[in-house]
């Protein structure tokens, strides 16, 4: 869920690099280069914004750029050293395990996910992350309710226009409307990731 609430400024680079280097996990090809996967990265922490210490999140707890707690895999949570006071450096590094197990999903469930403009790539990994994995990708793991069948079928058959007003007419936009004309703070930025969703989807 976006902290743009919590800060207007984009996140710093921790100390020492600010490069796209994962822990413990091999380099994937599903992108073309690194420098697409460093493009992903950056856009999900501008978009998320960080967070040293947990945060409501819709009835659970989230800290860092967005990481819900309950959902930390093993390999991701003993990245952090204190739950409960995170460093910018060790969000960077689960983050970037985050975004390499999803492309590496993507490129194993979407035929040609490799060959996607970046910018489809990026929106993709942004409504995984966001919504789920298993949500967006219609996967029996999904829950009930939350699955964007009609959504992953458009992108499967590579009718990206209608994937893209399968975003606009969903309830998660809606919400995010609602959200945005209610100035609810938490949900702030919903409304415009959603419709940076769409123009990547729309336009590639």
């Amino acid at each position: 869920v976006a902290l743009e609430e919590r800060t207007n400024a984009p996140a710093k680079p921790f100390a020492g690099s600010n490069q796209f280097n994962p822990p413990q996990v091999q380099a994937t090809t599903a992108v073309s280069s690194q420098k697409e996967t460093q493009n992903i990265f950056d856009s999900v922490i501008k978009a998320e914004g960080f967070s040293e210490t947990a945060y409501d999140d819709g009835g659970s707890k989230s800290i860092g750029y967005g990481f819900k707690i309950r959902d930390l895999e093993p390999d991701e949570r003993k990245l952090i050293k204190n739950i409960n006071k995170v460093t910018k450096e060790e969000s960077k590094n689960v983050l970037s395990l985050k975004i390499k197990k999803m492309i590496s999903k993507f490129d194993n469930d979407l035929k040609d996910f490799r060959d996607l403009t970046i910018n489809r790539k990026k929106a993709l990994v942004h409504m995984a992350f966001q919504l789920g994995y298993d949500n967006v990708t219609d996967k029996p793991g999904g829950k009930k309710g939350k699955r964007w069948s009609n959504f992953w079928s458009f992108v499967k058959d590579k009718k990206w226009n209608s994937a893209a007003s399968s975003i606009l007419n969903s309830k998660y936009y809606n919400d995010a409307k609602s959200a945005a004309k209610r100035k609810v703070n938490r949900k702030a930025g919903l409304l415009k990731r959603a419709n940076q969703n769409i123009q990547w989807i729309r336009k590639g």
